[in-house]
């Protein structure tokens, strides 16, 4: 039997979160926000709640279930993953800090540049605009 897994990220801000998961490819109309939290269902009728979940259509959960983050006390996410996959939810934490990083830089009014080779490899370069 399958079971809800609960992984400690650094994930912290929604926005963010969100703006990974649509550069994983995943489809804004599979990601559900609700800062008061929502139901997330796993495998076998499991319920977690959550504040973020990405919908089992998305298939990013190996037994069509829905992934889920819920915002723990000290602000930070915990991932609810039925099936975990250490490499997606490696590439999600990624690109969340490119994502913080390239927001961070262009509020203090940086120049942002961003090179892509392939899936696993991004360059920034980021310098002060004149």
């Amino acid at each position: 039997m399958s079971h809800y897994s609960e992984i400690k990220t650094q994930i912290r801000d929604t926005q963010h979160l969100v703006t990974a998961l649509v550069q994983m490819g995943i489809k804004k109309d599979h990601i559900k926000v609700d800062e008061k939290g929502m139901t997330c269902r796993g495998y076998g009728n499991q319920r977690r709640r959550a504040q973020v979940k990405v919908t089992k259509e998305a298939g990013i959960s190996s037994w069509s279930a829905e992934t889920g983050w819920e915002r723990q006390a000290d602000g930070s996410m915990t991932c609810y993953q039925d099936g975990v996959n250490k490499k997606w939810l490696s590439q999600l934490e990624s690109e969340y800090a490119r994502a913080v990083t390239v927001e961070k830089a262009r509020q203090t009014g940086w120049f942002v540049q961003q090179n892509s080779w392939n899936e696993n490899k991004t360059e920034l370069t980021i310098r002060i605009t004149q």
